[in-house]
């Protein structure tokens, strides 16, 4: 039907109810699969639970029964029509069908139908742990289960039931699979074979099919491969079993009243018995030539043997360095694959290795019966393995710790990205890649296990990095190059910070970032050298000279920097006393004006307006129209443009009055100070005076006035300005009149400059002092400032020694410089004494000493003697040692070259005669040493040597006998100057 046509009579009267929106291509009985009788399907001849999941396309049979059929009319293979009927009918690609509890599946007879107890046009899965019976019925053409794909059977007891007058088949599949479960194929009428498929692969459970064929290939040439479970097959006509039949496992039993087998049968690990009688009471065994006349046919499996060699010293290698892991061994019984730890190509050293071994039981063999750690390694740490059970066993084999490889070499594969730099900079090895290379012949492509020789900053000497194998001496180089470095900001310490002006020069301190040897410091204020007083923006760059460690750099800017315009503390105010007749053409003085400044356009203001205003120079002209007393006028000049002043206004104020003006003033309208200047007098000019006149100072804390002599005393604190002010007291006949100027005090220059020191290498640092310019006022320096400098005396050279942080009384009132001092580190020298030679003197530690032996008239130089050093040849007059970190003598020996005796002589050694001794004295000839030539009053000195027996304890023994004493006295005594040998101070003898 179509939309919106009236429903056909049957829906129309309930007979049949119309489809739900979603079907499936499923029928259950004679209903079809819907949306929404897919939880629970039902209807006529249908009782159970049925459920079907369209997800998973999965069918669920719950104690079901099916007796209804789904009918449906198929072409045929002539062009005709045939009826068909179906118990469950799934045109799907795959179905699975779960059985719970048991199962009925059952067609009604009708032979002149196709009858299928199940049909699915795909793949058919069946399991559960339930039953299921499936009964085609009897038709012309008869299946009890029928898949035109992949039919797998997992678990349950599943039975397919055929009867026809044509093809009846129990079980029928494209290919079948079973893995377990009990299956059964039973066929009746027509060809009657029990189970059909064009292959097999029984793996599992217990399956038995009865009929005229029992379980057919389809073919003689295709195959029924069996590996497992039981086939009970029985041919009531025919075969039992038609096809090729590769047997491995499990166990078949196959009788027929025709062939047991028909096709071939491939034994590839099992045992059969065979007769010709088909109920076995004739067995024996299978001969492959009798098979088309066996009735009867029994194949089992053959007892695997339990593998037994156990020692798998041999199959394998065990690591050695440098060598290649076996990955598979070999043996009668078995086969096996390896996996080593750290899955290496090849072995190295200092590596404890383990394999682990997965063992395969060869056909005829099995693990089962092995004992756990049963297998065996000679040499190995440890040899473990499971309980063996069927085909597969591991084994895990945990080697010696090979030996230890050894670095043979190290290479710079990879220059750091860095390779020329400034002087100062530290090596980066950023972007370099050593590799290590070892005696295994192992590679560590990225060896990071070095030492860097250079850690410090750079000087310019250096050229080559050396690296070094940790715990080893092998080395490599790399190549750098050390230049001058160019001077940057990054090198000053500066502060640029605006101030302001106070009149005097505002230089900008830069100088050198600590520990940097910079060349001379020249800074330029918009390029001039001359520090700026003046207010205004000035542009700082820096000339540095040429240093041994620093290029020379020229305009190096730095930034701006600003003097700020302060506001004026000059006269800014006048007032003039005039007759209320007024006046015209009057003028007063205007004070005096910055540099720079100009007069701007005088305003009138006030109750009384001045006109006719003008300026010329200093002096305002202006006319004062008539008024009464008391009454005033005001004039506000601007002033703008000063140099180092911000714009102000002069207010001049005309007062009426009835009596005589009183006319005062000062020349110098501004006076500069500098905290600590002596008292002074700004002497008043006065004209048409009448009153007394006093003195005042609007602001005490800076300077304070004697109000009756005007002199000032400063005493600011810190910048300031005070206004002095004259004042003529009004008198009877005359007019009050005042005349002021402004005292600015300037901050006094204080200098806190550190003492230069000196000191040894290696001593302790000097305690650092400072001395103090410019305190006035008998202020003091409360807190001394922090002294420091970046040495510890360790090194020898000059070193800043600087100050900060002091603390000084009324500090506010000082323009503080702090000024560094120089340490000066001389190397640390000891006294080098040579005795009868030259080359004494002072000298530090490591220096190569030469020193040369004195001639000495009638005597032969004999060598070098000394406790403290070694000398490079102590036999020859000129020789050398290096001075160690102590004060050393060294002296020159000699021997007389003529005696009065044939002994040797004091002081000296004797000629050929000194030969013989006497028996009781076992010491050598005495070595003489005379005192040097500018030292006639020393002491002659004599060495002899007797020999000692030492005792392996450090002990040794020494027989000094009263001869041998008193022979070395005579022998001193018989030298020249026999009066200075009464005088000797010391006599030893050395073993």
């Amino acid at each position: 039907m179509t939309v919106d046509e009236l429903l056909p009579t049957s829906v129309a009267l309930g007979m049949v109810s119309p489809l739900a929106g979603v079907t499936y291509n499923i029928w259950v009985g004679g209903v079809q699969v819907t949306d929404v009788n897919k939880d629970n399907i039902s209807g006529t001849g249908i009782s159970g639970n049925i459920s079907y999941n369209p997800v998973t396309s999965t069918l669920t049979l719950d104690g079901a029964t099916i007796a209804a059929v789904y009918e449906k009319t198929e072409n045929d293979y002539w062009g005709g029509e045939e009826e068909h009927q179906y118990g469950v009918y799934a045109d799907i690609t795959d179905l699975k069908m779960v059985v719970t509890g048991n199962n009925t599946i059952s067609c009604p007879d009708a032979s002149d139908k196709f009858s299928y107890g199940i049909y699915t046009k795909g793949a058919l899965e069946i399991y559960g742990t339930g039953s299921l019976y499936a009964n085609s019925g009897k038709g012309s053409v008869s299946y009890g289960i029928y898949s035109n794909g992949e039919l797998t059977i997992k678990s349950g007891t599943i039975t397919g039931i055929s009867y026809a007058t044509w093809t009846s088949i129990g079980i029928f599949g494209n290919k079948i699979n079973i893995t377990g479960g009990n299956v059964t194929a039973n066929s009746t009428g027509g060809s009657a074979t029990a189970m059909v498929a064009n292959s097999y692969n029984i793996t599992g459970g217990k399956i038995s099919v009865t009929g005229k064929t029992g379980l057919s290939a389809n073919m003689q040439t295709y195959p029924i491969n069996i590996s497992g479970g039981e086939v009970n097959a029985t041919g009531t006509t025919y075969y039992a079993i038609s096809g090729v039949l590769n047997f491995k496992g499990g166990m078949v039993i196959a009788t027929s009243e025709q062939k047991a087998l028909s096709g071939t049968l491939n034994l590839i690990k099992g045992i059969a018995t065979a007769g010709t009688n088909k109920d076995g009471s004739n067995v024996g065994p299978y001969d492959a030539d009798n098979l088309p006349n066996y009735k009867y046919l029994k194949i089992e499996p053959v007892p695997d043997t339990t593998v037994s060699n156990l020692d798998l010293t041999g199959k394998l290698t065990p690591p050695a360095i440098g060598g290649t892991p076996t990955t598979s061994i070999m043996d009668e019984q078995y086969t096996g694959t390896l996996v080593w730890s750290d899955n290496p190509t090849m072995f190295l050293g200092n590596t404890v290795y383990t394999a682990t071994i997965t063992l395969t039981a060869k056909d005829g063999y099995t693990f089962s019966g092995v004992a756990e750690n049963t297998f065996s390694y000679d040499g190995a740490t440890s040899v473990t393995s499971s309980i063996g059970s069927d085909q597969i066993m591991t084994v895990t084999i945990v080697f010696l710790q090979t030996m230890a490889r050894t670095l043979q070499e190290i290479t710079i594969t990879t220059p750091p990205t860095k390779t020329t730099y400034y002087y100062g900079e530290i090596f980066d090895k950023t972007g370099m890649i050593v590799k290590a290379s070892y005696d295994d012949g192992t590679k560590d492509e990225d060896f990071t296990n070095y030492t860097v020789d250079k850690t410090e900053p750079f000087t310019l000497s250096d050229n080559l990095i050396t690296l070094t194998a940790n715990g080893t001496t092998i080395e490599t180089t790399q190549v750098i190059t050390v230049t001058k470095k160019t001077p940057t900001r990054a090198d000053l310490v500066y502060d640029l910070t605006a101030v302001d002006y106070d009149s005097t020069e505002k230089p900008v301190s830069i100088m050198a970032t600590p520990n940097t040897a910079l060349g001379v410091i020249t800074v330029k204020y918009n390029g001039s050298t001359t520090a700026p007083a003046n207010a205004g923006n000035y542009l700082i760059t820096v000339d540095i000279a040429e240093s041994t460690e620093y290029n020379a750099a020229t305009d190096l800017s730095l930034g701006n920097y600003t003097i700020n315009k302060i506001d004026y503390r000059g006269n800014s105010a006048l007032s003039e006393s005039i007759l209320v007749d007024g006046k015209i053409g009057s003028s007063i003085t205007l004070p005096e004006i910055p540099e720079g400044s100009n007069y701007g356009t005088p305003v009138a203001g006030g109750t009384i307006m001045m006109t006719d205003m003008s300026i010329s120079g200093t002096t305002l002209t202006y006319t004062v129209p008539a008024s009464t007393t008391g009454q005033s006028g005001t004039m506000t000049i601007p002033v703008t443009d000063a140099t180092n002043y911000k714009d102000y206004d002069i207010v001049v104020t005309i007062t009426y009055t009835a009596k005589t003006p009183q006319v005062i003033s000062y020349a110098t309208t501004t006076i500069t100070k500098t905290y600590g200047d002596a008292k002074f007098v700004n002497f008043l000019t006065q004209t048409d005076v009448n009153g007394t006149i006093t003195y005042t100072s609007d602001d005490s804390s800076v300077a304070t006035v004697n109000p009756s002599t005007g002199e000032v005393t400063i005493v600011s604190v810190g910048d300031g300005s005070a206004t002095i002010t004259a004042t003529a007291m009004e008198t009877d006949t005359h007019a009050q009149a005042r005349a002021s100027y402004i005292v600015t005090v300037s901050k006094k220059a204080l200098t806190l400059k550190v003492d230069d020191k000196n000191m040894i290498q290696g001593d302790e640092l000097p305690d650092f002092t400072f001395t103090t310019i410019g305190l006035v006022n008998g202020d003091n320096v409360i807190a001394p400032p922090t002294i420091s400098t970046t040495t510890n005396g360790a090194t020898v050279g000059d070193f800043d020694i600087t100050p900060s942080s002091g603390v000084v009384e009324n500090a506010s009132s000082y323009d503080i410089t702090y000024t560094k001092g120089t340490l000066t580190v001389t190397e640390r020298l000891f006294i080098a004494t040579v005795t009868n030679g030259t080359g004494s003197g002072n000298y530090a530690e490591g220096v190569i000493v030469t020193i040369t032996a004195n001639d000495r008239s009638g005597c032969t130089f004999t060598g070098w003697s000394s406790t403290d050093v070694t000398f490079d040849n102590v036999a020859t007059k000129t020789t050398a040692f290096t001075m160690p970190a102590k004060a050393v003598t060294v002296t020159a020996n000699y021997r007389q070259n003529s005696s009065d005796d044939s002994g040797n002589f004091g002081g000296y050694s004797g000629g050929s005669g000194s030969s013989s001794t006497s028996s009781s004295n076992n010491s050598s000839f005495v070595i003489v040493t005379p005192p040097a030539a500018d030292k006639p009053n020393d002491p002659t000195q004599g060495e002899i040597k007797v020999p000692g027996t030492a005792d392996g304890k450090g002990n040794i023994t020494v027989n000094i006998t009263n001869k041998t004493v008193t022979d070395a006295f005579d022998k001193l005594s018989k030298t020249p100057r026999k009066t200075e040998m009464r005088k000797m101070e010391s006599q030893w003898f050395s073993v």
